[in-house]
């Protein structure tokens, strides 16, 4: 799966929302509208998230 349709790095571990179809397969929605709002919220937490990423960054291994 990727993040491209959201546009969030790809490097994210994050949740996306899916659809349970009727043979418990999982398909990602690509088409949902995201308000304004919404956008703002997760462009926050992506910027909260690269921040706590660089903070560690130098106790990861790569």
């Amino acid at each position: 799966m990727t993040n491209d349709c959201y546009e969030l790095p790809n490097d994210l571990v994050c949740g996306l929302p899916l659809l349970s179809t009727q043979k418990a397969k999982l398909r990602l929605l690509r088409d949902l509208n995201i308000s304004d709002f919404a956008r703002d919220k997760i462009n926050l937490s992506v910027a909260e998230l690269e921040a706590e990423k660089n903070a560690v960054k130098d106790l990861l291994k790569t």
